[in-house]
């Protein structure tokens, strides 16, 4: 769910960060990273970080990373820091009950200033800050991950969706201890080439579901979110049928669409969930307290798992988070609407599954 992997979205977070509290951003100085001012300047220097968390229902992991890089940055200068939420007026009132509650500032006993080049260099990252090692989040990764855990555990997931809208079997089960929730993103994915997105066979969640889970839950984007919603959901039903096959005693249950701050919940809240290629899934990824799995991919540090693992491990000392480094993720690119190709490469038993 990125901002950056459609042009129409992304055209619509431009729009919005020009047009909600222009004059803010007009009379602040200049931006340093995505919709992020610096502020409260004397003369050449600044003593305060803006923030406006542009919220959008299809760019939510992207906003929140946002968010989390500026809050970062203004711990490690030890600076004032002031978030403004600007929601898109389709979201629920459970994701913005959910996003208030996340921190909206930070004051500092002793103001303190600082040059441009200053802050700039102390916090190098100004764009997609979740792909590099070189970030502020990632320095402080403890703290975000406390923040997380505390706004995704305090509500129950359920709770977010109307009652017509999810059925008794299905919020019977979230209160199961042997349960699993899978993220299959795929509609905005089909096209796309490189080493940041693609499909897990689906060997690998057949080998990480533990063999007396009673219930599995598919969540992916809604079907009308883009052409590919027909092809997805031919995957998407393939994917379920090869899991009923593999755990016949085991409920599959199949929710497109939806209230997306609940799938976050479920998802930060399952006892397995696993991930696809997703800042969205990442961020809930790293609230779960049971067991997550998110594939290899340089969405997330550029590739570089073992730092991330190696950072948790000082910070956890029971271990949530694992990598799947094997098999790769799969890219469909050349042919995304060959169905038969995709089912093929997707059923395709492995060499191996590795995970890290």
């Amino acid at each position: 769910m990125s901002c950056h992997t459609s042009f129409l979205l992304f055209i619509l977070c431009v729009f919005l960060s020009q047009s909600v509290s222009k004059d803010l951003f007009n009379v602040s100085s200049n931006v340093i990273m995505r919709n992020t001012v610096l502020s409260h300047h004397f003369g050449s220097n600044y003593s305060f970080l803006h923030h406006k968390l542009l919220l959008s229902e299809y760019s939510l992991g992207n906003c929140i990373g946002h968010y989390f890089e500026a809050y970062s940055c203004a711990m490690v200068l030890n600076i004032e820091f002031n978030m403004q939420s600007i929601p898109h007026s389709m979201l629920s009132n459970c994701t913005l009950k959910i996003i208030s509650m996340l921190p909206t500032s930070i004051q500092v006993p002793t103001q303190r200033h600082y040059q441009e080049s200053d802050i700039k260099k102390s916090c190098p990252c100004h764009k997609y800050c979740w792909e590099t090692v070189q970030s502020s989040w990632f320095e402080y990764l403890e703290s975000i991950q406390q923040i997380l855990q505390r706004v995704l555990h305090s509500i129950p997931s359920h709770l977010c969706t109307a009652q017509d809208h999810i059925s008794t079997v299905f919020r019977d089960q979230l209160s199961l201890k042997n349960r699993v929730t899978i993220q299959y993103r795929c509609s905005d994915i089909l096209f796309m080439e490189g080493d940041k997105y693609g499909f897990i066979n689906f060997h690998v969640y057949s080998d990480l579901i533990p063999l007396n889970t009673k219930y599995i839950t598919i969540l992916s984007e809604h079907s009308n979110r883009s052409h590919e919603g027909i092809i997805c959901g031919n995957i998407i039903d393939a994917l379920a049928l090869y899991l009923e096959t593999k755990f016949p005693f085991a409920t599959i249950l199949v929710q497109r669409g939806g209230d997306v701050m609940e799938a976050m919940l479920m998802l930060a809240q399952s006892p397995v969930t696993i991930c696809s290629a997703s800042t969205f899934c990442f961020w809930a990824s790293l609230a779960n307290k049971g067991i997550a799995y998110f594939p290899v991919s340089k969405l997330i540090l550029g590739g570089n798992m073992i730092a991330l693992r190696d950072k948790l491990r000082s910070i956890n000392t029971t271990r949530h988070l694992w990598f799947i480094k094997e098999p790769a993720l799969i890219s469909f690119s050349h042919f995304p609407h060959n169905l038969s190709l995709i089912l093929g490469s997707l059923t395709k038993k492995p060499s191996k599954i590795t995970v890290i």
